[in-house]
């Protein structure tokens, strides 16, 4: 017998723009939900006898992480064969100048962790993967914190790029249904991307700090929706034209 699958269609359930997913429950379990977070979980007044518990996002950031699944209407969250609901891609934020190797984040890059863990709070994110360099795994901390979610290191070696992009590949495909932020490298970014997408990604500059790519099931492989988070990049330098 196949594996049953459950839904949550994405709407605007509270009239305010945002779009939530909601998900079936008895009157138990929604006591249950609200009783987890109030602030975040609701029963919406509309509800029927069997209700639908629905969740909030503060982050504008975090509604377009799954106002991006809405082209397919609903979001299948448990079958053994499902891709992840969403896979968000950062580059480390700015390391120090010194020492050289593996660098901590600068003052800036620290700002940055800041604002990626504001930014993503609300997002729904269950699994986070880094490499094993500080950078990512600074980059990574404070949402890690926020969440209670334990970071996966998955090594990277400069000489074989592409064996980590499969062990990346690999890592996050083991989360059928979750939303998984990775947190990596301007040389293995576009690789991932390209591994998950099927489509060639462009090269990320070495000033280039900001962007942030969220890429959602589409049909086989994933498609990218792009964005921003924290402080804006400076202008391209030369290098990047």
């Amino acid at each position: 017998m196949a594996t049953p699958k459950r839904f949550k269609p994405l709407d605007d359930h509270h009239g305010d723009g945002r779009l939530a997913p909601s998900c079936k429950a008895v009157p138990e379990g929604q006591e249950e939900l609200v009783g987890s977070d109030a602030a975040l979980v609701f029963v919406p007044p509309y509800a029927g006898k069997a209700g639908f518990p629905v969740k909030r996002f503060s982050s504008a950031l975090a509604a377009l992480a799954l106002s991006a699944l809405a082209g397919t209407a609903f979001v299948t969250v448990e079958a053994a064969d499902a891709p992840p609901a969403a896979v968000i891609l950062v580059r480390h934020a700015e390391k120090a100048a010194e020492p050289s190797g593996d660098q901590a984040l600068s003052q800036a890059g620290r700002a940055r962790a800041a604002a990626l863990a504001d930014a993503l709070r609300d997002s729904g994110v269950t699994a986070i993967v880094t490499s094993q360099f500080a950078r990512t795994q600074e980059t990574a901390r404070p949402l890690a914190a926020a969440l209670s979610v334990k970071p996966e290191i998955v090594p990277v070696a400069s000489a074989d790029v592409p064996a980590h992009v499969a062990a990346v590949v690999a890592a996050v495909r083991r989360h059928p249904g979750e939303i998984v932020l990775v947190v990596g490298h301007s040389n293995t970014l576009p690789a991932i991307a390209a591994a998950l997408s099927g489509t060639k990604q462009p090269d990320i500059c070495e000033s280039q700090y900001a962007s942030l790519f969220i890429l959602v099931p589409a049909g086989a492989t994933m498609r990218i929706v792009r964005s921003r988070y924290g402080d804006p990049d400076p202008s391209p330098g030369p290098e990047c034209r």
